[in-house]
């Protein structure tokens, strides 16, 4: 370890206790002076104006990474060359460019949180053994204070009838092969119950449907199933929001307690649920009550909605808490529901163009993709609060998910490393220029439509002729689908 003696430092054997470390002086460190004191005066000055890593720094300030640093105790004891804080930017800067090496990282993480040739950059391990220290749960922390809904009311797609509109769904990520990964969280099995591939995590998410933003998330192993998981979304439920689902979330227990956060719900279900017609509604639906047992709250009153795609013969099957039909009618809820599928586009943008496609994440140990996963999770959000306020500054205002993610993803990286030193106007600049540029038509996103036909695949070759698709006119993909509400049967 490295002490002080006589103005000198030397090389002593043995642990530093707690109580000594901070005694630790300049002397010791003679190139981290301004840095070290900056890191340690943030409530006299304004550190975010010091760092300069664009607009991460911008969206994620340093102030409030500290807060949850503390507040999480994971706050170093000792004068470090990778003190908590940047340890967090270090981790966000691995999830921004996910080609960079770790000692690549840390050259960049020069550039933005030091002045060049002042800081010895230290060595990979030194990184890894950082992030080790910090753990996952500062991350987690920081997502909640980072994450929440985006839209103002006037937001294009975001809200129905003063409704904001969320979905909640599910998706797996790949993690390194290595034999603690697999341990904890193993992956798919194949036949005879054999695994193959990499080992995979779950994860859920609350997704603000116009504007892509991450209100909650979880995860876990890929043996922990989605519904287990999705509990743990409704402390981010608030009123005036109507959440919609697929059809394998439903249960009664599940639906009370997304319900008890006076949230309402528009949820998917399969064929032989809530077949019983109680009461038949003007608009086609009907009321019906789903039970599981004879306790108050192992039943529930729900309306149904049936609705068949023009075209197609499927009964689509749609539960509802809203029970009055004037308020929430049957055709609109049916139209309404397609709304769901924007939660696939958040899936692709997390894990093809901000991971990277057929990438895992790169941590080795289960801890660390936790820390990973969560910095994931922080940067995504960083990404569309930059696209959503691209948006709202547009003339006219424009649909955020209308906006390019890639190019918003590309104006984050540019602006993390672009400056040569810690300037309060270079991150108003990028940030500026970011907007400026998303702005522009030729970054707006034309989207195909959710409806195509069906093909069905012969096992002969298709090669001797190929199979054409029918063309569908080109209208806009928000174009709700030509619906037919299935009229309910009468009351017994």
């Amino acid at each position: 370890m490295w002490c002080v003696l006589n103005n000198r430092m030397t090389v002593t054997g043995g642990p530093m206790p707690a109580s000594q470390s901070s005694s630790i002086r300049q002397i010791a460190l003679p190139s981290l002076g301004p840095w070290l004191r900056r890191s340690r005066s943030t409530a006299k000055a304004h550190p975010t104006a010091e760092l300069g890593f664009g607009i991460v720094s911008r969206f994620c300030p340093i102030e409030l990474v500290e807060r949850v640093i503390a507040r999480c105790e994971r706050k170093e004891q000792r004068l470090r060359l990778l003190p908590a804080w940047l340890v967090v930017y270090c981790v966000l800067l691995l999830c921004l460019f996910p080609d960079a090496g770790y000692k690549e990282v840390l050259q960049r993480a020069e550039l933005g949180a030091v002045r060049p040739g002042r800081w010895q950059v230290p060595d990979k391990s030194a990184l890894i053994r950082a992030r080790q220290r910090l753990g996952w749960q500062a991350m987690k922390e920081l997502f909640g204070e980072l994450a929440g809904p985006l839209a103002r009311p006037r937001c294009p797609g975001a809200f129905w009838r003063g409704l904001r509109l969320m979905v909640v769904d599910g998706s797996t990520m790949e993690v390194e092969d290595t034999e603690a990964n697999e341990e904890e969280f193993e992956g798919p099995l194949g036949n005879l119950g054999i695994r193959f591939g990499r080992p995979q995590i779950r994860a859920v998410a609350l997704v603000e449907s116009g504007t892509h933003a991450l209100v909650g998330a979880e995860m876990g192993s890929f043996a922990t199933s989605e519904v287990a998981m999705v509990a743990g979304l409704v402390p981010s439920l608030k009123p005036g929001m109507l959440v919609l689902a697929d059809a394998v979330f439903f249960g009664v227990e599940l639906w009370n307690e997304f319900t008890a956060s006076q949230a309402h719900m528009l949820w998917r279900v399969q064929k032989g649920i809530g077949t019983r017609v109680e009461q038949r509604l003007y608009d086609g639906s009907y009321l019906t009550t789903v039970r599981t047992g004879r306790g108050p709250l192992q039943k529930v009153r729900v309306r149904v909605v049936e609705y068949r795609l023009n075209g197609s013969c499927e009964v689509y099957r749609l539960f509802t808490d809203i029970l009055d039909p004037s308020v929430a009618p049957a055709a609109e809820l049916a139209r309404l529901y397609h709304e769901r599928w924007e939660v696939e586009g958040v899936v692709k943008e997390v894990k093809i163009h901000q991971g990277g496609p057929q990438r895992p994440l790169r941590s080795k140990s289960p801890e660390l993709v936790r820390q990973e996963f969560w910095a994931h999770m922080i940067l995504h959000g960083i990404v569309r609060k930059l696209a959503y306020r691209a948006a709202s500054q547009a003339q006219p205002q424009r649909d955020p998910d209308s906006i390019s993610f890639t190019a918003s993803l590309q104006i984050v990286r540019r602006s993390a490393t672009s400056g040569t030193g810690p300037k309060a106007a270079a991150i108003h600049a990028s940030l500026r220029n970011g907007i400026a540029e998303l702005s522009q038509r030729r970054h707006r996103v034309t989207r195909r439509r959710r409806q195509n036909p069906r093909i069905c695949r012969h096992q002969r070759s298709r090669y001797p002729r190929r199979i054409r698709r029918r063309q569908l006119p080109k209208t806009s993909c928000l174009t709700p689908p030509n619906i037919t509400v299935v009229e309910a049967p009468h009351a017994p």
